[in-house]
């Protein structure tokens, strides 16, 4: 489901080991490397490794699955409607860029690659500790009830803490796509702080309680 999608969940068979040369998402790269689609490399992805929505397994292609839902769902590119929806409209400073696989194919790397100034990540991140509202207008650009939805772990295996065995990051609880903090009384429980976390150690860390970013 696509639930199972957002929530890292999808069961696919996915070696993400940066440092692995024959690991999948390298293979990825090379697909990239010699102008094939990833539309094509996504759909070759038919192991699977557990039960979808049992286990939290991060896999960067089940961001990129997003977004071929996406595309498909409006009928338009995923940059055209990022900008039309969200970028002309939350107070962004500058321009984004996104890496796309092929000219032929043009189709955005949902799963990162996507060029966006430190301050420009901070208002992303001020977006959602706005509850959904630009920080900019105060115009609803995103559903408060989304918002809360997604940062809810309401399963046990994506809840945060040594206890779970079915997830390959204990340390943080998972929603939809956000990694979600553990609480101060209860490390086993979700906190209120969120955070987008990249590969490489860029982020994006959200606290409600002391309303930072």
């Amino acid at each position: 489901s696509i639930n199972n999608v957002l929530q890292m969940s999808s069961g696919v068979s996915f070696n993400e080991d940066y440092f692995d040369p024959f690991s999948d998402i390298n293979m990825m790269g090379y697909t990239l490397a010699f102008c094939w689609t990833i539309d094509d490399f996504v759909m070759s992805l038919t192991n699977r490794e557990n039960t979808p929505g049992t286990f939290n397994h991060y896999v960067s292609m089940d961001t990129q699955v997003i977004g071929m839902v996406l595309k498909r769902a409006v009928n338009t590119s995923l940059s055209e409607y990022m900008e039309s929806k969200l970028w002309s409209r939350v107070g962004f400073a500058n321009s984004a860029t996104w890496v796309l696989d092929n000219e032929a194919n043009s189709m955005e790397l949902a799963f990162g690659i996507l060029g966006v100034t430190t301050r420009d990540w901070a208002v992303l991140g001020w977006l959602y500790l706005n509850q959904g509202r630009s920080p900019s207008t105060g115009e609803a650009i995103v559903s408060e009830d989304w918002v809360k939805e997604s940062l809810v772990a309401d399963a046990a295996h994506l809840t945060p803490g040594p206890q779970n065995v079915m997830s390959d990051y204990p340390t943080f609880g998972y929603g939809y796509q956000w990694w979600l903090g553990s609480s101060d009384h209860d490390p086993s429980l979700p906190g209120s702080d969120f955070a987008a976390i990249g590969v490489y150690g860029q982020m994006v860390y959200v606290s409600l309680s002391l309303i930072h970013i």
